[in-house]
């Protein structure tokens, strides 16, 4: 069961990006192994759609590289960037490696949309990972590899999508990265596949504070403000238990985890989720359990590299997609330049005015890892005759 709820306290479209996900609709297309495939339909047609665009059964006109800029570069799409979760993600991936060096660890598609403007309805997410490919034994993502269809051999991981220009920093970036260690493989037991749930996890993917908790009696619960699914895009830090699933600290420093398992939204004769004294949402539910890391690792098996050598630095490009009716000016060009630069700062953004809530990638891991983004030149393909 995958939770799609708005919070109603949460109206505020600074950070609006509570992550609604909704397998049906192709919300996180992960790219899935075979065994993952016959056991899930939307694994199925996930791997069908790519392998069909990859070989170009389904047509759709080819983007071009309009700007190469120092932290980002641009291009251009004659398809629609609002409504639909399509924009060509594939044809964006194989048009960068035409003209840049295989070094990337991620990919960061952004429409060049205002949050406005875009049609959360339609797309059915604010950001969404396309999980690429995974050497690494020991987390929430099987091993497989798909990057030859995105058009790398060796280095991608996952290709982000982000549904309006402004989401690098206010968006849910934090919380897809994350997806990259928890993808199709339970962790813990959860409500909400690839997510936390229920439980006291209190991280990027959800789950609550656990200082928070408040037993009400006859299995009713609540727990402050939070999501099973997500908690405020980029405004909340990793959870230890991420930090041990990413690799960045040892499996020691995971605290025991608290879940309820059967956990659900007490709801009210109106559909409207039942509230305790103090305001906070009350779910119920009857199946307690506690999770030590050794629980979990006993699960999913010992992380593959551990944390005294697991990759710290990621590299990633940023590319921002425009079309006639978004185009990119020079408002757009400098906001997503600066939020690119703030989101990879290798110190904290928070002192800074309107980003007190902000956490960057830095910051995020405590310190223990970091992004670089560009300069993109540096990564550039020799000029051959043929280009």
């Amino acid at each position: 069961m995958i939770e799609k709820r708005i919070h109603p306290n949460l109206k505020n479209p600074v950070i609006p990006f509570h992550q609604l996900e909704n397998t049906l609709t192709s919300i996180r297309l992960q790219i899935l192994n075979w065994n993952h495939v016959q056991k899930s339909i939307h694994g199925f047609i996930t791997v069908l759609v790519l392998l069909l665009l990859s070989s170009g059964c389904v047509h759709y006109p080819k983007p071009n590289i309009t700007q190469n800029l120092e932290n980002f570069i641009v291009m251009k799409t004659s398809k629609p960037l609002v409504g639909k979760a399509d924009i060509g993600q594939l044809k964006i991936c194989k048009e960068l490696y035409s003209y840049y060096q295989d070094v990337f660890d991620i990919i960061i598609i952004v429409s060049n949309v205002p949050y406005e403007k875009q049609d959360f309805d339609e797309t059915g997410y604010f950001g969404a990972m396309f999980v690429v490919r995974n050497s690494v034994v020991g987390t929430g993502t099987t091993l497989f590899d798909k990057g030859k269809h995105f058009g790398s051999d060796a280095k991608l991981k996952g290709v982000l999508h982000l549904t309006a220009n402004n989401f690098i920093l206010r968006g849910p970036t934090l919380h897809e990265i994350m997806h990259l260690w928890s993808s199709d493989v339970e962790i813990i037991p959860t409500v909400n596949e690839s997510h936390w749930g229920f439980s006291d996890v209190n991280g990027q993917l959800g789950g609550f504070d656990k200082e928070e908790l408040k037993v009400l009696g006859e299995n009713r619960y609540s727990a402050g403000s939070f999501f099973t699914n997500a908690n405020g895009g980029n405004s909340v830090p990793y959870s230890p238990l991420e930090l041990y699933l990413a690799g960045w600290i040892a499996p020691q420093q995971v605290p025991d985890i608290w879940v309820l398992e059967d956990g659900r939204w007490l709801l009210s004769e109106s559909g409207s989720i039942e509230e305790d004294i103090d305001g906070h949402d009350i779910f119920i539910g009857e199946k307690i359990s506690q999770w030590t890391i050794q629980k979990i690792i006993n699960r999913i098996g010992n992380r593959i590299p551990n944390f005294e050598v697991s990759q710290r630095i990621f590299e990633v490009a940023v590319i921002l997609v425009e079309n006639d009716r978004f185009p990119a000016t020079s408002a757009d060009l400098e906001l997503v330049s600066t939020h690119v630069e703030l989101f990879s700062r290798k110190d904290s953004i928070r002192s800074l005015q309107q980003f007190e809530k902000i956490f960057n990638f830095w910051e995020a891991t405590g310190g223990r890892a970091s992004i670089n983004v560009g300069p993109m030149q540096q990564f550039l393909l020799p000029v051959s005759d043929d280009r």
